[in-house]
């Protein structure tokens, strides 16, 4: 399920009735520090926080509205696609049903920059990293008695204070120490584990996280006034030992020696992770980023985007609630035993998921209990909201977010009003179909002809196409200074490393990509599309010379890049090995990009790859190769054949796409063939 509209009237900055349809999608919003992307943040955030907790939460009225001799109604409205919709006033609070509204505003899964900045600890670091978990992070989880993990110390903590008033008082401290002792623990363990692969998959930036938490000791029961004193003095100095290290080194002090880059990935993975560990509403699930992107430069951010796109997206898993319902079932113990194995793992597919669980139970009477088992599958699917105020980072990600909604918000006046209230304006329409627009090139209303506004989106277009089609250092550069990787914005520099780029890959490979098209239009870039931007009136605007532009850009559209293999996916190299005449199957990851080619015309090169060695499989023997660093998809297979055959530089002679094969799938070369 999804939100379908959101209706926001009178609350915080916007004045007046404002109707947001997300069609049932994602939403990238781009809009200026002050124009209203906070309040649109907050009216969704409000509306799930008010049903889980209406004494904290409270309906903020427009100013101007509620100053009004006539205040006019307010409310934020959400209708799913499911036909519901359900209100929040400031008379009237968000339902607290269905449930999956107040599960919502239990999970918290709305995250702002200054909420991240909360793991910026400075002075006693261990400490407040200790609060910071069980009051926000992991507060809401439940542990094994129905409390959550948070009303569990404020339990344990509360009772230093009820010694003689509280019968059994000895008993209760066993109790809430042990609950609290073991449900922290597991997890805090969880939530690192997470947030490592996170770090390692995705950021690539060598950051390793421990956290060390606390086991509270009661060594005196029978003697309960110093045992009183005992769980003062450790709920006084309650804290976890955190450890950072860095390429496998320990750092002693990371605040001040990690970037803020850094910092900002290693907090972002670790909210990001506790939703994984949070039970998220089974009929429900969203994620709400407002300017988060504040701390982290451009190699960092687009690791964000796989994070939510590859963790995040559509998939089926098994969880603890799944073997609850089981053995209500009377499922056999047996069963349930070996599936849990797969607890959370997640599949993409109901298909998938089906094989694994066929597969785990093998012939333990799978078939019987199908359908039962499916039927108590949890199917997550996330509705993602981003806003931000970095307008070349929106393009960037816009490029990067295939079918999501986009919107942009403003400040504007609304009819009658002499105030500046937010206007969201959501448009599908293409920088590309906004230039034929104003060029008037499928001549429907000679009124909307503005050559500078058609050459205006032309130049957007195509730097939008140069960024999706170029890739490593031809698209990204870095500031020796401050060690800052950006994305190159210059249209004239873009083009330049395109054309770098084909000239790279036809040196390094015996089929050669045509790049004939693209000659002479480096003068269109440089006389039409760069000063178009400006108010020049020295550069005048040439019919002709905007139909040479919309060529380059059809030419540009022609240029195809296609993903075969994603990053973190497994490849699979099976080679006899020449002594001992069995196969060896060597495993690798995908590292930093996914594997992806360029075709122009009929002919495609795949682009440069990195992988990460894991392990080998030869005979009954396995052997871990997770030591070695990452290389290139080449360098790998010349390693591997040099230690089965002795033979050098063997992949200058063999089709090595054609030999690679994603696990459990066919050859990256059949791949490329398809598409």
């Amino acid at each position: 399920m999804k939100i379908k509209t959101i209706e926001i009237e009178n609350f915080r900055a916007f004045y007046g009735k404002h109707t947001i349809e997300t069609q049932s999608k994602n939403m990238l919003i781009y809009g200026e520090n002050g124009s209203g992307k906070s309040s649109f943040y907050h009216a969704i955030h409000d509306f799930f926080s008010n049903a889980y907790n209406p004494d904290k939460t409270k309906f903020v009225q427009n100013q101007w509205n509620k100053e009004d001799e006539n205040p006019k109604q307010s409310k934020i409205a959400l209708t799913f696609d499911d036909g519901n919709t359900y209100n929040f006033t400031p008379s009237e609070h968000a339902p607290q049903k269905p449930v999956f509204i107040p599960e919502v505003g239990k999970q918290q899964p709305f995250f702002t920059y200054k909420r991240l900045l909360q793991t910026y600890l400075d002075n006693n670091v261990n400490k407040k990293m200790f609060h910071l978990l069980v009051d926000d992070i992991l507060g809401d989880i439940q542990s094994n008695n129905d409390y959550t993990i948070n009303q569990v110390w404020q339990n344990f903590k509360g009772l230093k204070d009820k010694y003689g008033s509280l019968n059994g008082w000895d008993r209760w401290v066993q109790e809430y120490m042990a609950t609290f002792n073991q449900q922290f623990k597991e997890n805090v363990e969880k939530l690192v584990s997470i947030t490592n692969l996170y770090l390692q998959k995705y950021f690539n930036n060598n950051i390793e996280l421990k956290i060390v938490t606390p086991q509270f000791k009661s060594d005196v029961i029978k003697n309960s006034p110093p045992l009183r004193k005992a769980i003062g003095k450790q709920v006084d100095a309650a804290h976890v030992k955190i450890e950072i290290k860095l390429f496998g080194e320990k750092i002693k002090d990371y605040q001040n020696f990690l970037n803020e880059a850094r910092l900002s990935a290693l907090s972002v993975s670790m909210y990001l992770a506790s939703l994984q560990i949070i039970s998220a509403p089974e009929d429900y699930q969203i994620i709400f980023l407002d300017d988060i992107f504040i701390g982290l430069d451009t190699s960092n951010r687009l690791p964000l985007l796989e994070i939510l796109k590859k963790e995040f997206s559509k998939y089926f898993k098994l969880t603890k609630e799944t073997f609850e319902k089981l053995k209500n079932e009377e499922v056999p113990e047996e069963m349930i035993k070996k599936l849990e194995i797969i607890e959370n793992a997640k599949y993409y597919t109901k298909e998938k998921l089906t094989e694994s669980i066929k597969t785990v139970l093998s012939e333990t009477g799978f078939d019987s209990y199908k359908e039962q088992i499916l039927k108590h599958t949890i199917f997550h699917d996330w509705q993602i909201f981003i806003t931000t105020y970095d307008r070349n980072w929106f393009e960037i990600a816009k490029a990067n977010l295939q079918h999501w909604n986009i919107a942009e918000i403003y400040l504007g006046k609304k009819e009658n009003t002499e105030f500046e209230t937010p206007i969201v304006i959501t448009s599908s329409e293409t920088p590309f179909q906004k230039a034929e627009k104003y060029f008037n090139k499928k001549g429907k209303s000679v009124s909307f002809i503005d050559y500078p506004a058609a050459g205006n989106y032309l130049r957007k277009e195509c730097e939008n196409l140069l960024k999706q089609r170029l890739y490593g250092k031809y698209l990204l550069k870095s500031n020796k200074k401050t060690g800052e990787t950006t994305i190159r914005a210059d249209i004239s520099e873009l083009f330049l490393n395109f054309e770098k780029m084909i000239t790279d890959l036809n040196n390094e490979n015996s089929v050669k990509l045509d790049f004939s098209p693209f000659k002479g239009y480096q003068s269109i870039i440089k006389a039409v599309l760069n000063p178009l931007s400006h108010d020049n009136l020295d550069k005048p605007i040439f019919r002709n010379e905007l139909v040479k532009a919309f060529r380059l850009i059809e030419d540009l559209q022609k240029v195809k890049i296609k993903t075969i293999a994603k990053k973190g996916e497994t490849l699979v190299l099976a080679k006899k090995n020449s002594v001992s005449k069995s196969v060896r199957k060597t495993y690798v990851e995908v590292k930093n990009d996914d594997i992806r080619f360029i075709q122009i015309n009929n002919t495609k090169i795949v682009i440069p790859a990195v992988v990460k060695p894991i392990k080998y499989i030869e005979g009954g023997s396995q052997e871990n190769l997770s030591n070695y660093e990452e290389m290139s998809v080449e360098k790998n297979y010349d390693m591997v054949i040099y230690s089965l055959t002795g033979k050098s530089n063997a992949s200058k002679d063999v089709d090595i796409y054609s030999e690679f094969k994603l696990e459990n799938s066919k050859s990256l070369r059949s791949f490329i063939d398809e598409l």
